[in-house]
């Protein structure tokens, strides 16, 4: 990969990561639209938009079948773990679901493995620092296991959702690197769009009024959808377990956050964690940056 192409990635990888972590402090959308929808609508967005370009520029012997298999992955990626969330809302603390998303490098460098996935820096070598980062942040989160069946079966579900999101993204790794940029994101958008919207009007909770929607509107909503994007080019561009960091990275940025703006006490449990957390992600980030090195001197 050229250095500057490398610089573009690692730029993309970072400020994915700043965007996520500081959604805490931005202001939400003050109307009563749902968060299903908003999502839905998001994806709608950058979907349309992509494909209006696709559109434009549409060449012959694009790879239909292909984009078909995109639209499948990013499904999975996206927007079936946002249903499998929702249908757990109130039965899961927050905490706890962040923490089982710590998991999520775990599977994806044992779905890599698995689907002997061309490209993966470290293979299982990266599980230790993966499980790390697992234990890293059930150090600084409180987490606990559900004590009533209602609980555990939500507690199911979050696992596979993550198990989901993690095969998934080695699978769109195999899938985008043939395909352009604006086709994923018209195929990705566009399939979790309908999924989304589809699943609000089966569940009564779709709002079309002009006033909802408009008040849905916020920076929020922009933000997300910018996240969205920077997802789609970096799981074309970014193998699969580097890119997994994120689900370190993110939480680790958000407890630096945190602690900058409330000042908690330091204990020698928090420390432990954001150190594991903080290794476990390095860890998994310069098994990249040293696999492309070599690839680069060679060249």
């Amino acid at each position: 990969m050229p250095i500057r192409r490398k610089q573009m990635v690692w730029g993309a990888f970072v400020l994915l990561c700043v965007l996520s972590s500081a959604e805490w402090v931005i202001p939400p959308a003050m109307g009563e639209i749902p968060g299903v929808e908003l999502q839905g609508l998001m994806h709608a967005l950058v979907g349309i938009a992509a494909a209006v370009f696709a559109v434009l520029r549409w060449r012959k012997h694009r790879p239909r079948l292909r984009l078909v298999s995109i639209a499948l992955g990013g499904v999975a990626f996206f927007g079936l773990p946002v249903i499998l969330l929702e249908s757990v809302s109130g039965r899961i603390p927050s905490t706890s679901i962040s923490a089982l998303f710590s998991m999520a490098p775990v599977v994806v460098v044992l779905a890599s493995e698995r689907l002997g996935v061309t490209g993966q820096s470290g293979g299982q070598m990266l599980l230790a620092p993966a499980l790390a980062g697992v234990g890293g942040l059930l150090c600084v989160l409180p987490f606990g296991f559900p004590d009533s069946p209602r609980g555990w079966g939500g507690f199911c579900v979050v696992v596979v959702a993550v198990v989901i999101v993690g095969v998934a993204g080695v699978w769109l790794y195999r899938l985008l690197r043939d395909v352009g940029l604006i086709e994923a994101v018209a195929a990705v958008g566009i399939a979790n769009a309908a999924l989304l919207l589809l699943w609000c009007g089966l569940h009564g909770e779709l709002l079309w009024r002009p006033d909802a929607l408009v008040q849905g509107v916020s920076i929020l909503f922009f933000v997300q959808t910018a996240e969205i994007v920077l997802t789609i080019w970096l799981l074309r561009t970014m193998e699969a377990i580097p890119l997994s960091a994120r689900y370190l990275v993110i939480p680790l940025l958000t407890i630096v956050e945190g602690f900058v703006a409330m000042r908690p006490e330091v204990t020698a449990r928090l420390t432990v964690g954001v150190v594991l957390l903080g290794v476990g992600a390095w860890r998994i980030l310069a098994s990249r940056t040293q696999d492309e090195d070599r690839s680069l001197s060679l060249k």
